[in-house]
């Protein structure tokens, strides 16, 4: 896809590890094409940008008061380890069965400050609170921007949590989305089409597979996904 000239966003709750991964796996003479969207969107820039993510563990003014109540919360802390990035409060849970567990906490103790803008989502292994403004749908439109060829207004997104409250359910609200994992119930978009029994990586490189390339756009063949 790179080799045709296609840029690629990549939409993540994580930071600076993401970079250097992609860095370390992808030749340098690609990394203009690649736009990555660190902390949920909160900031997108090209993968040649050795200055980001802001690693920063001092939260935004919007954020400050729910990382007073975490900070400040017993149970909290004893069922989850809190990373404070700048728009981004990240929850991971000590043990994984808690999880649920956690998101009620979470939830309960937002909803109790009154805050306003700020979402809550969770992906398979922790809950992030968001600041106001912070969305992966952010990539989407840093990608098109980028684009030279300003016709080109088709984005195709590919996440795992499709369902609310799940981390890509707004990202996978496009018209143009792929579910490797849970689906939301809006029939028009957020599809799961990969065969039965293909999850999370081994149905993210069957849609792979389906795209064919062809000057810098690609067609979705559906019958190219089982390909060697």
């Amino acid at each position: 896809l790179l080799e045709e000239g296609i840029r690629i966003g990549i939409a993540t709750g994580r930071g600076k590890s993401v970079r250097k991964s992609m860095q370390e796996a992808l030749p340098n003479d690609v990394w203009k094409q690649i736009i990555v969207g660190y902390y949920n969107g909160a900031e997108c820039k090209p993968l040649y940008d050795n200055s980001s993510p802001d690693g920063t563990d001092k939260v935004c003014l919007e954020l400050e008061p729910i990382v007073d109540i975490f900070y400040s919360n017993r149970y909290l802390k004893s069922l989850a380890k809190v990373t404070v990035r700048k728009k981004q409060i990240s929850l991971e849970p000590k043990q994984i069965w808690n999880l649920n567990v956690l998101w009620g906490l979470t939830c309960e103790l937002i909803s109790n400050l009154g805050e306003t803008g700020i979402k809550v989502l969770m992906s398979t292994r922790s809950i992030d609170v968001l600041a106001p403004g912070v969305s992966k749908r952010n990539v989407i439109d840093v990608v098109l921007s980028s684009h030279s060829k300003k016709n080109h207004k088709a984005v195709l997104c590919i996440g795992d949590q499709g369902k609310w409250p799940g981390n890509d359910s707004e990202l996978l609200s496009e018209a143009y989305s792929l579910s490797v994992n849970t689906v939301s119930s809006n029939l028009s978009t957020c599809w799961n089409i990969a065969p039965a029994g293909y999850k999370g990586s081994q149905a993210t490189m069957f849609y792979l597979k389906c795209l064919v390339p062809e000057k810098g756009r690609f067609r979705f063949q559906l019958a190219c996904g089982r390909r060697k």
